[in-house]
């Protein structure tokens, strides 16, 4: 098939249900069962949530690195965010999952920044990867005209609906908006300051209530990377080089001789300006040449199986 290189989580591990593609673990000794479980089926990773207890943390922490996979996913709210660097854990999602849980919010701006600075240099020490998915926060205060923005017609028309009933929900509650829109530029500056301190930093967009776009978020991701304080070179990295090496990968994430030639051709420098990375000619797939009709035709596919759902 044309498409993406998959590396799979499979069902992410909590305490709780929260939805269709968890699987909730009673005790630490389900907890260790279920990655066990995972391994024996193939996944590369194991994928954590917020609700899981302490103990089931590092139950899971302690069965993944038996078995030899790496721990990705959220701040349980049972564990600070040290302890979880301190496990061993191998990328943490989201920055607002920093300010979740454990997070005291009697401290003062100024002290969390202090706080952060700390917490930041030790995640570089430990090799803590982060993966901030800003835009999936900025998707929820960001009502641009959702109607009118070209990417819905690679949207199933059911997300579609499901997409802008959600925003006009969220409309109902301008209070709630704009407190997120005050959180969203502090997620901005933590990031920049991840930057600042070391910590390596790689690109993700998540799924939110269909305003993110598989493909076309990850543009807009990187543009705001280059807002939080990175030059396009190091949010193009995120993007490349940091994801292979988190994924222990050595055939790719750099342009050398005798790794896999997957490449994207663009007709400006994405150095001068990031945006210039959605100025796509051709791509460069697992060594075959699609060029930019090719990849017009591929869009066009997509757009006729949304329109079908």
């Amino acid at each position: 098939m044309i498409g993406p290189r998959i590396f799979r989580a499979g069902p992410i591990l909590n305490g709780k249900a929260f939805g269709p593609v968890d699987l909730v673990v009673v005790d630490a000794t389900e907890a260790r069962a279920a990655v066990r479980t995972l391994a024996k089926v193939g996944v590369d990773f194991i994928k954590i949530h917020a609700t899981l207890t302490r103990e089931q943390f590092l139950a899971i922490i302690d069965e993944a690195r038996r078995v030899g996979l790496p721990v990705a996913g959220h701040i349980p709210i049972t564990v600070t965010p040290e302890e979880v660097s301190e496990s061993g854990i191998a990328s943490i999602e989201h920055t607002e999952s920093l300010l979740q849980g454990t997070f005291n919010p009697g401290v003062t701006r100024e002290q969390m920044l202090v706080n952060m600075t700390a917490l930041f240099q030790r995640f570089a020490r430990n090799n803590t990867f982060y993966t901030p998915t800003l835009i999936t926060y900025k998707a929820s205060v960001d009502f641009r005209e959702l109607k009118s923005l070209p990417q819905n017609k690679y949207v199933a028309q059911s997300a579609y609906k499901r997409m802008l009933r959600a925003a006009e929900q969220d409309r109902n509650y301008p209070d709630i908006i704009a407190e997120r829109k005050r959180v969203l530029v502090d997620l901005i500056l933590l990031v920049g300051m991840m930057r600042q301190n070391g910590v390596k930093v790689m690109t993700g967009t998540d799924l939110f209530d269909g305003r993110i776009f598989p493909g076309f978020s990850l543009h807009e991701e990187l543009a705001l990377l280059v807002e939080a304080g990175f030059s396009p070179n190091e949010a193009i990295q995120a993007a490349s080089r940091l994801p292979a090496e988190f994924l222990r990968l050595s055939d790719t994430g750099t342009i050398q001789q005798g790794k896999r030639a997957d490449l994207v051709l663009l007709s400006a420098n994405p150095l001068d300006d990031i945006h210039n990375t959605t100025k796509i000619d051709g791509v460069v797939l697992r060594g075959q040449f699609l060029k930019r009709a090719d990849l017009d035709a591929l869009l066009r596919d997509a757009e006729g199986l949304a329109a079908k759902y």
